[in-house]
């Protein structure tokens, strides 16, 4: 929140001057989600025979849901939300994070701050996609996936121990939720306190949850490919996430 805030400072260079979050944009935006889910549907269905029969459990599911998937995009056009388009990180992740610690004295995070670099964006964009503003709840959603593959690595490195073997895989599952939905609430009360009144800020809660849902699904929808492609041990999760923005509780029950 600090950090978009900071990218607010300067209104007076048009590089940095928010735009409006108006008709004209939520169309755009709107038809481009519906452009995304058509191409991200296509590669999966291109590349179902390459996937473990647990992915291929999740993928079914989500080629069967492209009417929801469309439905739940459509709330971002059918609804005038008051906001506006500004810079912003573009992929942010705990991966561009960084701790310092005050004094050089390693491990002191009660003093300590956290930088962020890497402000390229998304690199599978072209940069002229990467340089459109858009609301910063693009960054807080992206945020949230990346505490859901931390939520996972440790699930994965606690399986593959040894010791943690007798351990059901559904209660490391459950777990990793919980740490997730203790984690990503904490992230967002964090956030909200700093930002409610900042000018991108949807005023009303309805409003703010439509914007963060539909930068989670597509998210989630931009990682079905990078996953498949270079992290295959965490190529289920984009499908989960997709599952569970349409139907928490239906994907919760897929593998039990």
């Amino acid at each position: 929140a600090e950090m978009h805030a900071a990218l607010l400072r300067n209104p007076e260079d048009a590089a940095f001057a928010p735009e409006p979050f108006n008709d004209f944009y939520r169309q755009s935006l709107f038809h481009g989600y519906i452009a995304l889910t058509a191409r991200r549907l296509e590669f999966i269905r291109q590349r179902y025979a390459d996937m473990s029969a647990e992915v291929r459990l999740l993928a079914a599911k989500v080629l069967e849901q492209e009417s929801a998937i469309n439905e739940k995009f459509r709330t971002v056009f059918d609804q005038r939300i008051p906001s506006q388009r500004t810079r912003f990180h573009g992929r942010l992740h705990l991966g561009h994070l960084l701790v310092t610690a005050d004094g050089g004295r390693a491990g002191d995070l009660a003093s300590s701050d956290v930088v962020l670099f890497d402000f390229e964006g998304d690199p599978t964009q072209h940069i002229s996609e990467r340089r459109i503003k858009r609301c910063p709840l693009r960054d807080v959603a992206s945020m949230l996936v990346s505490f859901g593959y931390a939520a996972q690595s440790a699930v994965r490195v606690i399986m593959a121990d040894e010791v943690s073997n007798a351990l059901p895989r559904q209660a490391l599952r459950v777990w990793g939720r919980f740490w997730y939905s203790h984690i990503s609430a904490a992230y967002i009360r964090g956030y909200w306190s700093v930002a409610n009144n900042a000018s991108y800020m949807p005023p009303s809660r309805p409003q703010q949850e439509i914007l963060l849902q539909s930068y989670l699904l597509e998210r989630a929808l931009l990682d079905v490919r990078e996953d498949i492609e270079d992290k295959p041990e965490f190529s289920g999760m984009p499908f989960r996430l997709i599952l569970h923005l349409l139907d928490a509780e239906a994907e919760r029950r897929l593998g039990e």
